[in-house]
């Protein structure tokens, strides 16, 4: 009887053992972690590469990159590993303009299939840009008029980019003068800038437009991108009258 208990103990250890190694193989790896870039990027490029480590390789080791939207996944990439390599370099195709979360996850089987993978690493914003030039849209090239000196321009430019509006302006005999007129930022999910500024003359203005990707380049370096003009009219003149039992006093503006 004894021989018996014992025997049955034997075989409780090792099914325990034998379960354990089965699920200790078959448990999600541990999530890697993205060292680069370190927690945010602004691009323009048409591809990126996120870099990073992982916490234990196993030698079957597989790394998914994936971009992220409203937590769909519109851009991944994949990079197998050698075994005890704990470093992971993976280029990805970068997607249209637009404001994406990136992750990491780690499998440690040789075909990973969707339950194979680790949970997320930590997230990477990446927010991509566009390199569109600056045009301005609500005014025809040459032929304008404005009755103010305050004038609003607008149009399209780089996504999360900024578009900057200088005039050139004639003072009378002067020579022509250049100012910095306005600027603003381009929405994003339009490419839409409008901004408002004040002539410092009367007469005919240049309007030139000058887009900047949200990396900082100018989308046509050493150039404008648009160009447009017209005339600032004086206001007409105005006259009232005074009549008096003896004069009469005319005032002119």
């Amino acid at each position: 009887m004894r021989r018996l208990l014992a025997l049955s103990a034997a075989a409780s250890l090792a099914a325990a053992s034998a379960f354990a190694t089965v699920s200790a193989a078959s448990a999600a790896p541990a999530a890697p972690t993205i060292t680069s870039p370190i927690a945010s990027l602004d691009t323009v490029g048409p591809d990126v590469t996120i870099a990073g480590t992982l916490a234990v390789p196993s030698g079957y080791d597989y790394v998914r990159v994936q971009w992220r939207a409203n937590s769909a996944v519109v851009e991944e990439c994949f990079q197998g590993l050698s075994p005890g390599e704990t470093t992971f370099s993976c280029t990805s195709a970068v997607p249209t303009p637009g404001v994406y979360t990136v992750v990491a996850q780690h499998s440690d089987v040789a075909e990973p299939g969707e339950g194979d993978w680790s949970a997320d690493s930590n997230a990477v914003t990446v927010r991509v840009g566009s390199t569109d030039t600056a045009t301005i849209t609500n005014f025809t090239s040459f032929s304008n008029e404005w009755s103010s000196r305050t004038i609003t321009v607008s149009g399209t430019g780089p996504a999360f980019g900024a578009v900057a509006i200088d005039i050139r302006y004639y003072p009378g005999d002067a020579p022509e003068q250049t100012a910095s007129f306005c600027t603003d930022t381009v929405i994003p999910a339009t490419g839409e800038w409008s901004c408002t500024g004040t002539s410092p003359s009367w007469g005919y203005v240049y309007f030139i437009a000058y887009g900047t990707t949200v990396v900082g380049l100018e989308t046509v370096p050493g150039s404008y991108d648009d160009e447009i003009g017209g005339d600032v009219l004086l206001p007409a003149p105005t006259s009232s009258y005074v009549l008096g039992p003896a004069s009469i006093q005319i005032t002119t503006q």
